[in-house]
């Protein structure tokens, strides 16, 4: 199982940035196999935010969260109170944005591995769940 940060999802839409052919074809391989992603609500805002700013589309950033929503592999995880306290507790021990200790917590609380671009989380979430960037994932599926 694994918690992909938004960074992933954010690079996919956008054929010219650096990362987005390692995750675009993790998201692929994701997609035909038989994987459980885990995610925060949060990652619909999110990744709306990011394509209507960076594209300035918010018709594309509505279509691209309704078909996330729409794939069976992903389970959407709402920040009730409980999974709000273990992220801040995440923010304050390990000193991460908000955003990402929300990802963090999900992915301990599911035990799922962390997926990200993003060395900082990485580096500060690396004691509590396991870390691995994108092309990391593709080497071992």
């Amino acid at each position: 199982m694994y918690t992909l940060d938004a960074n992933i999802y954010a690079r996919d839409i956008d054929p010219n940035d650096p990362n987005f052919e390692d995750c675009h074809a993790l998201l692929e391989r994701l997609k035909r196999g038989d994987v459980s992603i885990i995610v925060p609500t949060l990652l619909l805002a999110e990744l709306a935010a990011s394509i209507s700013r960076v594209r300035r589309d918010p018709i594309r950033a509505r279509l691209v969260v309704d078909a996330l929503q729409s794939l069976p592999f992903m389970e959407f995880v709402d920040l009730d109170r409980t999974l709000g306290q273990a992220a801040a507790d995440i923010a304050a021990d390990r000193a991460v944005k908000g955003a990402d200790a929300v990802y963090i917590a999900v992915a301990h609380r599911y035990g799922c591995t962390l997926v990200t671009l993003d060395q900082e989380q990485a580096k500060r979430a690396a004691p509590i769940v396991t870390v691995m960037t994108p092309q990391d994932v593709l080497r071992v599926l």
